[in-house]
């Protein structure tokens, strides 16, 4: 999984690498897609890797988006629906770390909603509606331990 836009990666490219196949998508709408179970697209294996945060957050931020159009994805959602996917970066409580290991300390479910990517800029954050969470521009492209550490330095670090 990736989600910073070319110019993270371009200024950060020690911790990630581009894909330049992944950042040239421009997918259509899912809406029309025929409805599975919960709700989720009937064919939710055939939609790209999955791209950060909840379209919903990011449209009531002041940041540009990666993408012109959404993507469905699979998520991770807290008991507040703050929602991202899993190897997302968040800070919750000052601590930077992926959306999976937050969802190791508070209790979360899966679902399935439309996702994009904040642009790049240098400190973004958003906030989630839940109190002391906040997204970033970054995942951990791999879901590593390695890569969370490392891309957890750069958040501190103002990045």
């Amino acid at each position: 999984m990736f989600c910073a836009s070319e110019d993270a990666v371009d200024s950060f490219s020690t911790l990630v690498t581009k894909d330049e196949r992944f950042a040239q998508r421009s997918p259509e709408p899912e809406d029309e897609k025929p409805q599975g179970p919960m709700g989720t697209p009937a064919d939710m294996q055939s939609i790209p890797e999955p791209l950060c945060v909840d379209a919903e957050a990011l449209t009531n931020a002041d940041v540009q988006m990666v993408y012109r159009k959404h993507f469905y994805a699979k998520v991770l959602c807290d008991s507040e629906r703050s929602c991202a996917t899993a190897a997302h970066m968040v800070v919750w409580r000052g601590v930077a770390m992926m959306m999976r290991s937050y969802c190791q300390r508070v209790q979360c479910e899966e679902t399935a909603l439309h996702v994009n990517s904040p642009r790049y800029k240098k400190k973004v954050r958003i906030q989630s509606r839940t109190e002391g969470l906040q997204f970033t521009a970054f995942a951990a492209r791999y879901g590593t331990k390695a890569e969370e550490l490392a891309i957890g330095v750069a958040v501190r670090l103002g990045l």
